[in-house]
């Protein structure tokens, strides 16, 4: 009768060791996918930053938002989008200062920065620009 209950006890103990292990592999698993999400977060709003700091201290980028080319300004930061984070895309939007620049498509996760540029050395003409960047699935 004392081997009965000892064995009975021996098997509630591994059964409560084996759910003890599956919750912290289970708490483990998604604590490693939110680090891995929040590291990709930074390098992109850092991508972003860096950019938009490119953009306004070349004076020929700088031009092209004045004078509202968007293309070039795209063609610039798809260029750099591609060798740092490949896998993701880009949207440039050139507004007005006091409107609101949207993406226009919904993407379910969007990464954005905007910056002013206010002048180049012979024209005052303030823009917006603001970059999208999000992961092509």
């Amino acid at each position: 009768m004392v081997a009965k209950m000892n064995s009975k006890a021996w098997i509630k103990i591994a059964e409560a060791f084996f759910a003890v292990t599956l919750i912290l592999g289970v708490l483990v698993l998604f604590y490693s996918t939110t680090v891995q999400q929040s590291g990709r977060e930074e390098r992109v709003h850092s991508l972003e930053k860096t950019l938009l700091e490119e953009v306004s201290n070349d004076n020929s980028l700088r031009e092209a938002v004045i004078k509202n080319e968007s293309s070039i300004i795209d063609e610039f930061a798809k260029s750099r989008i591609e060798k740092i984070l490949p896998g993701f895309n880009v949207s440039i939007k050139i507004c007005d200062p006091n409107t609101i620049c949207n993406l226009g498509d919904y993407k379910p996760e969007v990464y954005s920065e905007e910056r002013i540029i206010s002048s180049t050395l012979t024209e005052f003409s303030p823009k917006k620009l603001k970059i999208f960047i999000w992961l092509e699935k």
